[in-house]
């Protein structure tokens, strides 16, 4: 909750901001705040990776009952599609800069695996998302 309010119009329109943008904030204000200027420090992103699964032989989106992660280091970020979610739509993961692996895996499909997938800070972290987007395809084969 922001307990800040009237003289601190600035600080409100960059709590607003980074809320609209969607990362989180931490704002920080004083009484003696004329003097003092309040501060954002800009969260993590709410996805660095997008990942569309295809199949390799109709070529048509098939997410659905699917399984991906994304793991670097010891961070691993886990997404376990229901069969309802939408097959076109992606799958958003990974919430830092780093170096990737993904795995996807769907019943009826090999698994996929793509790794050294490199997602780089930004230089200006507070305008809107702290980190370069990686955009994947993964192209999955039916078992035979």
């Amino acid at each position: 909750m922001l307990l800040c309010h009237g003289r601190f119009s600035r600080l409100r329109a960059s709590y607003g901001l980074a809320l609209l943008l969607g990362v989180s904030a931490t704002v920080a204000c004083s009484e003696d705040a004329e003097s003092t200027p309040p501060i954002v420090t800009c969260g993590t992103p709410p996805f660095a990776i997008s990942v569309r699964i295809t199949d390799a032989g109709t070529g048509r989106y098939v997410a659905s009952g699917a399984t991906v992660i994304a793991s670097s280091g010891s961070y691993s970020d886990v997404r376990r599609l229901p069969s309802t979610y939408p097959d076109s739509s992606p799958v958003l993961l990974g919430e830092n800069a780093g170096t990737y692996t993904l795995i996807v895996s769907k019943p009826g499909y090999m698994d996929w695996t793509r790794g050294g997938l490199v997602v780089k800070p930004s230089a200006a972290p507070c305008e809107g998302f702290p980190g370069e987007r990686l955009f994947v395809e993964a192209v999955v084969q039916r078992s035979p």
